[in-house]
This record gives structure tokens, sequence and C-alpha cells, in this order.
């Protein structure tokens, strides 16, 4: 008698190319635009931190302040409020704003340039220009 052979079918465990299944679609990478009244939020907090600042950086005051930080991520419940908010230099990864961003070794949560998720900005000390100070929602600061 001759050598009988069985067809199987190649399937991922007996190295046949994977079955292909149906993916649920991925969420963006970024967040949706703020509605109107999220802009207009966003519009008061950005004009109150600027007249706080007068539009130099908060952190080191030698430089002009280009963006705003947020102390607490939004990702992590921070809001458009200026208790929140710093007018720093650089961007997310040059001047103060990137030294804040990158930072490896906790200065930036020491200084309180940074809020952990459970913290409330509005009670975190921060250390400015000006010292260390509580920044208010009304845009002003009081001395730590």
């Amino acid at each position: 008698m001759g050598v009988v052979s069985i067809i199987r079918p190649r399937t991922p465990l007996t190295g046949g190319l994977p079955i292909a299944r149906p993916r649920a679609p991925k969420p963006p990478k970024h967040r949706a635009p703020l509605n109107a009244e999220g802009a207009a939020k966003q519009a008061v907090a950005r004009a109150l931190v600027h007249m706080r600042s007068d539009r130099i950086c908060e952190v080191c005051g030698n430089q002009q302040a280009t963006n705003v930080h947020h102390r607490k991520n939004r990702s992590q419940g921070g809001t458009w409020a200026a208790s929140n908010l710093l007018d720093v230099c650089g961007s997310g990864t040059t001047g103060c704003h990137g030294r804040i961003t990158e930072d490896h070794d906790g200065t930036a949560n020491r200084n309180g340039w940074t809020c952990k998720s459970f913290e409330n900005p509005v009670e975190i000390p921060c250390l400015t220009r000006n010292g260390r100070v509580i920044l208010l929602d009304n845009g002003e600061t009081e001395a730590a």
C-alpha cells in the first residue's frame, strides 16, 4: 500500500495565515473641539493668566511667555481655571514649558508647576518669579 497523506486546513496554530477578525474603531488621538461655552471659558482663563504674568514667563521671568501650561493635566481632570494655568516660555519640549513637561526628578511637582490628579491646584503653592504663591481662579495671587 502507498502512503496516504491527509490534507489539513492551515490555521494560525499550524503555521497558516492568521484569521482576520473585525476590530473596533480606534478613538481619535485628539480632543474634540470645544463648544462655544468651553471656548469662552478658555479665552477668559487665558486673558486672566496673561494679565497676571504681563506675558512674561512665570517660572523664569527672563523670557516672553509663549504658552499656557496646565498644572493639572486636562486628561486628569484639570480645568481652564486661572489657578490651574501658568504662562511659560517655550513649547512642550523647549524653555520652561519643556523643563516642566520633561521633568523626571519631581522638581516640577515640588515647585507646584504640576499637580497630581488628586490635588486641587488652588490649594497647591506654586514657585513663580515672584516667590511661592497660591494661584487664584480670579487671576490674582496670594502669599503662600
